[in-house]
């Protein structure tokens, strides 16, 4: 009976919690457009693909940045950036380039400003809220030191191990 009502406790708190974040998370979305420079991402997009960091093909020339999924990141680093919509709905709906081409070819139209030519939806697989993150991040700095950012912070949070030694 104690494990059950710890269970149950933790369910409902896990809940009060999401509930209680969403307006954080929601005014963050909101107004994204207030911290991020859409056009110093657009450099950086550009920047990425001639440097090789990015490719309209499924793996880039720089050897560096050849791992990962290409397709989510690219739809990651398109999202929100469709021209004349308000940060609310930037925010909110996290409009994509939608066509048959993969998603870095899209990013690279528009990277070179061609964003107003693509046609744009929602991508409902999820609430974006990495954007809330990567598009500050790409917005200060370029492609290959936001995923350099990235490793840092992953490897950051890796368990320490205590060389073999009882803690």
């Amino acid at each position: 009976m104690t494990l059950l009502r710890s269970l149950l406790l933790g369910v409902v708190l896990s809940i009060a919690a999401v509930a209680a974040l969403q307006p954080v998370y929601f005014a963050a979305m909101a107004n994204l457009d207030h911290v991020i420079s859409p056009d110093a991402m657009r450099q950086h997009y550009r920047d990425a693909f001639r440097t090789g960091v990015l490719s309209d093909e499924l793996h880039p020339s720089n050897h560096l940045f050849t791992s990962g999924d290409r397709f989510t990141d690219c739809i990651a680093l398109s999202v929100g950036l469709q021209p004349g919509i308000s940060a609310l709905t930037a925010g909110i709906l996290a409009p994509v380039p939608t066509s048959d081409r993969h998603p870095c070819e899209e990013l690279r139209s528009i990277a070179d400003g061609h964003a107003s030519t693509l046609h744009w939806g929602q991508y409902l697989r999820y609430w974006h809220g990495y954007r809330v993150y990567y598009a500050p991040l790409v917005s200060v700095l370029p492609l290959y030191a936001g995923r350099l950012v990235n490793l840092v912070l992953l490897l950051a949070a890796l368990p320490r191990s205590s060389g073999g030694r009882p803690n």
